[in-house]
């Protein structure tokens, strides 16, 4: 008898974890900008919950400039995940033409850098320039810096 009431014990407790997965995928979902409910987790889910990359990744393909911009620096500095340029500057690039000015000034710097992009002074002058005009101080010199040298090209 002892141990039926510790399987009925331990369904419970695996139950109610999996329900407050699901209380605590909406509530994210709710005040993290997401609009769409939580679908049901699958036995992989139950198990694991997904990572903030995951989530950010979720949030990033439904067009989240701020996702976007935190993917590009988490593939820039490799928190989460290996270094790699390319994805950075493809999730600056998303956030950037939505008019984020920290997505603007990043993308500017792999241009400036040739990070993930082909180095492009011109690039870099045009995306520090449109971050500058949104008050970013130091996409300002960096637009300074640029137009000095797309000048010397002229």
């Amino acid at each position: 008898m002892a141990t039926w009431r510790k399987l009925l014990a331990a369904a419970v407790t695996l139950t109610s974890c999996a329900g407050a997965i699901l209380l605590l995928d909406r509530l994210a979902d709710a005040f993290g900008g997401e609009t769409q409910l939580a679908r049901k987790p699958t036995q992989l889910e139950l198990v694991r919950p997904p990572t903030g990359l995951e989530r950010l990744h979720r949030k990033a393909s439904r067009g989240d400039a701020g996702a976007q911009y935190r993917l590009g620096v988490a593939y820039r500095d490799g928190h989460g995940t290996p270094i790699d340029y390319e994805q950075a500057t493809f999730y600056f690039r998303q956030a950037a033409e939505q008019g984020d000015a920290e997505a603007q000034f990043s993308l500017a710097m792999r241009y400036y850098k040739g990070e993930g992009v082909g180095k492009n002074m011109a690039l870099a002058h045009k995306w520090f320039s449109l971050a500058s005009e949104q008050g970013h101080e130091r996409a300002a010199a960096g637009a300074e810096q640029t137009l000095a040298w797309v000048d010397t090209v002229d």
